[in-house]
């Protein structure tokens, strides 16, 4: 495969995308797959000057009318942002503020100014205008390839990352939250300070580990009780009842801890 590296600014690609010079290949790609939120994020990563994923780009020539050729290019990986800049060169949307809380950011950094802030394309400010159209990003341009596939193996490949969990973007995440999670529960080599969610794991464990044995003969007597003996087979369905109610203690404990683990993931601190 060949490909040459370029660079073309937001306004090259969203006029290439508008006049149809840049599309998608219908047989594989998706459509618009993200949020608003989503496309908003990118231009604020943009304006803060943060650095954008490369785009790749299959460049396609072919005779025209007249025996002139002509050149397009398909899409391969890039697609939902040329889509976010496009949507937003259009006004559809105005950018989040800094406050808002559909923008994922650490407090520390909603307090820095962000003028581009509740502002469409056509209400920016005449320099922060310039800067997005001037904006380039990095283009990756396929030219020529030994087998058709393998622009389509080249997608799929990079379609293939494995997306952060929210563990690790709280560990990642700015302040003191990861550190102090990290120290309750232990990471890696790192030993967790208490051993409250080991000995959680241990009591449950040891629990269904009861309860898968026990039940059983349990049930096991009553039925034979019950069918015998009616008036002793209560006993043995008490025995069967405390077991059942601790594991179900148990797992409603744990539960109480997970839920606790993804309120926190999911809060902006």
């Amino acid at each position: 495969m060949d490909y040459t590296p370029q660079k073309f600014s937001t306004e090259d690609l969203v006029a290439a995308w508008k006049d149809g010079s840049l599309k998608i290949n219908e047989e594989y790609q998706r459509g618009a797959s993200w949020t608003q939120a989503q496309m908003q994020g990118l231009i604020d990563s943009i304006f803060r000057q943060y650095p954008i994923p490369p785009i790749f780009l299959h460049q396609i020539r072919s005779k025209g009318l007249g025996g002139l050729e002509s050149t397009r290019y398909e899409i391969v990986d890039g697609q939902q942002r040329i889509r976010s800049l496009a949507d937003f060169h259009s006004d559809k949307w105005p950018l989040l503020d800094a406050s808002d809380k559909k923008l994922r950011l650490p407090n520390s950094l909603r307090k820095l100014p962000a003028p581009w802030g509740k502002r469409r394309f056509s209400e920016l400010d005449e320099h922060l205008l310039e800067e997005l159209k001037a904006k380039q990003i990095d283009v990756f341009v396929i030219s020529e390839f030994v087998d058709a596939d393998e622009v389509r193996d080249l997608f799929i490949r990079l379609q293939s990352g494995t997306a952060l969990s929210r563990r690790q973007i709280r560990d990642a995440w700015p302040g003191t939250v990861g550190p102090f999670i990290e120290r309750l529960a232990g990471k890696l080599n790192r030993a967790p300070a208490v051993t409250l969610f080991k000995q959680i794991d241990r009591a449950e464990r040891a629990a269904k580990r009861k309860l898968t044995t026990t039940i059983p003969t349990v049930s096991f007597a009553h039925n034979c009780c019950a069918f015998f003996w009616p008036a002793n087979a209560t006993p043995f369905r008490s025995r069967a009842s405390v077991r059942t109610n601790s594991i179900r203690s148990i797992t409603k404990t744990r539960r109480s801890i997970r839920t606790v683990r993804r309120r926190s993931d999911s809060r902006t601190f």
